[in-house]
């Protein structure tokens, strides 16, 4: 028989801020899912110093990582999807290639929610 060890609702994972409720934006991208993101991408999603000049901003990122995401979803709708996106990652205009990987599950409303996550990171969902 398998024994609960810690259980937590989903309000309380947001809290504990291990995932960023990102639907707003996804939403705007036609994603109907509810849909968050790990502490991991949202790091990778912070601009680096020197990039504000270079129009580089969270919320931008953002939109690159959900557009892509966007564009993977609609092609299979597989519960695992592993993408990447071109993200600047200095001063010098070196755009390099990131790699995610999104989980979809079912929510405490029983809703479909996606996690999107660095693939290291797909152990703790």
């Amino acid at each position: 028989m398998l024994e609960r060890i810690c259980i937590k609702s989903r309000a309380e994972v947001y809290s504990d801020e291990i995932f960023t409720d990102i639907s707003s934006t996804s939403k705007r991208a036609g994603i109907s899912a509810n849909v968050r993101i790990t502490e991991g991408v949202k790091d990778i999603l912070k601009v680096p110093d020197g990039l504000e000049e270079f129009g580089q901003s969270f919320d931008l990122r953002l939109w690159d990582l959900v557009s892509v995401f966007y564009v993977h979803w609609k092609r299979n709708r597989n519960i695992e999807i592993n993408f990447s996106v071109l993200l600047l990652t200095s001063k010098y205009k070196k755009a390099e290639s990131i790699q995610f990987k999104s989980i979809m599950s079912i929510g405490e409303e029983f809703k479909p929610v996606i996690t999107i996550m660095l693939p290291r990171e797909a152990r703790m969902t």
